[in-house]
C-alpha cells in the first residue's frame, strides 16, 4: 500500500492532541483512529502501534527546526541584515504552531522517562552547530568581535533565546504573537550585537 501524505499527516495530528490531552499511555490505537476520521486497519497499516507514531512526531518536530533555521554565513550580505534573518528564522523555528504542540508532547514524555534515540539526538545537535559555523564564519570576517568562542556564544544565545522565546511560550507565560515575536527577535538581536560585536 502506497501510503498517502494527507493520509499520515491526518493520523499524525490526531495522535498529537490525543497524546497531549491523555498521554501516549492513555491514547489507544482506536481512539487515534476516531480522531483522524480513518478506519483501524488503515490506521495500522500506517503505524502498527504507538510507539511509531511517537517517533514520527519527534523526528518530524526536528526535521522542521533543523529545516527552518539551518543558515550559511555570506559575507556578501550586510552582516545587521542578515543576523536579524538568522535570528528571526529561529524565533519562527520555536514559535511555530506546528513545533509548540509537538514540543509540549515531547517534553512531557520525556519527563516520564522517553528518550530520543540517537539518530533524534544528533538532529537536534545539528540545529545548534549550523549556528556555531554561522558564528565562525562571522569572526573569521571580523563582524563578531567578542574574545569568546564560538561554542560559548553558540550556548549562550540559545539559552537566551530559549528563556526569552521557547519556554515562556511553551508554558504560556507569553502569548505566541507576531507582536511578541518582534519584540522579542529586537531584543535578541540587541543583545546579540551589544555582547559579541561591539567589544
Amino acid at each position: 500500500m502506497t501510503k498517502k501524505p494527507e493520509t499520515t499527516e491526518k493520523i499524525i495530528n490526531a495522535a498529537i492532541s490525543l497524546f497531549i490531552l491523555k498521554g501516549v499511555d492513555g491514547a489507544t490505537m482506536e481512539s487515534i483512529a476516531e480522531n483522524a476520521s480513518v478506519s483501524k486497519k488503515t490506521l495500522y497499516k500506517y503505524f502498527p502501534g504507538k510507539e511509531l507514531i511517537m517517533e514520527t512526531i519527534t523526528d518530524n518536530f526536528l526535521d522542521n527546526i533543523v529545516n527552518l533555521s539551518t543558515v550559511k554565513y555570506s559575507n556578501s550580505l550586510d552582516f545587521k541584515i542578515h543576523l536579524r534573518e538568522v535570528i528571526r528564522s529561529r524565533v519562527k523555528a520555536f514559535t511555530s504552531e506546528e513545533y509548540i504542540e509537538s514540543a509540549k508532547l515531547i517534553v512531557t514524555e520525556m519527563m516520564k522517562g522517553a528518550n530520543f534515540t540517537e539518530e533524534q539526538i544528533n538532529k537536534f545537535a545539528s540545529f545548534e552547530e549550523s549556528f556555531k559555523n554561522w558564528i565562525e564564519d562571522a569572526q573569521r570576517d571580523g563582524k563578531i568581535t567578542n574574545s569568546l568562542d564560538s561554542e560559548k556564544i553558540n550556548k549562550q544565545f540559545h539559552s537566551l533565546l530559549k528563556g526569552e522565546v521557547y519556554y515562556p511560550v511553551l508554558y504560556g507565560m507569553k502569548e505566541n504573537t507576531k507582536e511578541n515575536m518582534l519584540v522579542a527577535l529586537e531584543d535578541l538581536y540587541t543583545a546579540f550585537i551589544k555582547f559579541y560585536c561591539e567589544n
